[in-house]
């Protein structure tokens, strides 16, 4: 962490409060009830079933929540972590965030120091980690085929026709192979939200990368172990 200049860990804490902002409302309690962000109207239905019947099951099996009797193939620890934190708390909200924030949350963290140990200039750094973290397709390719956007008569003009496209550039429902592959949504706002079991992937993954990299720079045997 001595590495990491105090204007570093401002931009990584602003990455972070960014991630908790959009992460809390894809599922929150209002009005007596749960309502889940539109992007995880499939997924976190899905993981709060799990939860639950991690939770109230009984004798514990690892049974499909959709068909039942079905042999569970889906991948749970997640959801597992989040029942254990609910016979703890008894807070179904906080149990279903903890484990995706302190998994995402070191993974993040983890990621942006490797990335010191890589990247030894300050702005190429950052650069990386914010292409990382918000990238997407290339759907934005469709604006440059657009004929009317050279048609626009002023600078504002362009730049409400940019903000307000009347057409999709990240989903589109429709294509066929192989278009349907041009277009997503960014690894921040898809991945690291509702897609709860990458969140392991992902902080074991960084984790795994980083304790590659201290082996082969160091070539200490027990770090490779």
């Amino acid at each position: 962490l001595k590495m990491i200049h105090c204007v570093e860990i401002l931009f990584v804490l602003l990455i972070i409060l960014l991630y908790l902002d959009l992460a809390s409302k894809i599922l929150v309690f209002k009005e007596n009830t749960y309502k889940v962000a539109l992007n995880g109207y499939g997924d976190v239905p899905l993981h709060m079933a799990q939860i639950n019947y991690f939770i109230h099951h009984q004798p514990f099996e690892l049974e499909n929540t959709i068909y039942l009797g079905a042999r569970l193939t889906y991948p749970f620890l997640i959801n597992l972590l989040s029942a254990s934190f609910y016979l703890l708390t008894h807070n179904f909200i906080l149990s279903f965030y903890l484990p995706l924030f302190i998994l995402n949350l070191s993974a993040i963290l983890l990621f942006y120091i490797l990335l010191s140990k890589l990247i030894p200039k300050v702005i190429p750094k950052m650069a990386t980690f914010l292409i990382f973290f918000l990238e997407s397709g290339v759907g934005f390719l469709k604006i440059f085929k657009d004929g009317s956007l050279l048609a626009k008569n002023s600078l504002s003009e362009l730049f409400n026709y940019l903000l307000h496209l009347p057409y999709p550039i990240v989903f589109i429902w429709d294509r066929t192979y192989p278009e349907q592959n041009i277009v997503w949504s960014s690894f921040l706002r898809m991945f690291l939200m509702h897609q709860r079991s990458f969140s392991f992937g992902f902080a074991v993954g960084v984790l795994v990368i980083f304790l590659l990299y201290l082996y082969f720079k160091e070539k200490d045997f027990k770090t490779l172990i």
